[in-house]
């Protein structure tokens, strides 16, 4: 049987794509298993929760398909998670768990970068 060699740019994608199955999945079970989604939240709730982890997620899912633009999403909501956040209570939200779920996003740009020359 023959090996093929991965490039780099190629191992950036597997290891997005593979990332973004396990925050979206991780991200999903918390959500079900502790009921954490607005039930009566106010609208600044809704709009953190629209950010993170609606916007991560969506944005990684859309990179499946078109890395740049779904790297792009999901590093926008995760900046609009932490501007909200900051002009909400003046203070940035605590812990690199939020960074941490969303660096698939960054490696899908990434990816993007190496692998796609229309997206330059």
């Amino acid at each position: 049987m023959e090996q093929e060699d991965l490039s780099f740019g190629e191992l950036i994608r597997l290891t997005a794509r593979v990332l973004s199955v396990a925050s979206i999945s991780i991200l999903l079970m918390i959500l079900l298993n502790k009921g954490n989604y607005p039930r009566s939240a106010s609208l600044e709730d809704l709009g953190l929760f629209l950010c993170f982890p609606v916007g991560i997620c969506l944005g990684m899912i859309f990179s499946w398909k078109m890395e740049g633009l779904g790297g792009i999403i999901t590093v926008v909501s995760l900046a609009l998670f932490y501007s909200l956040h900051s002009h909400l209570w003046g203070t940035y939200p605590e812990g690199e768990l939020y960074i941490l779920f969303s660096s698939p996003g960054f490696l899908f740009i990434l990816s993007a970068l190496m692998n796609d020359p229309e997206f330059d």
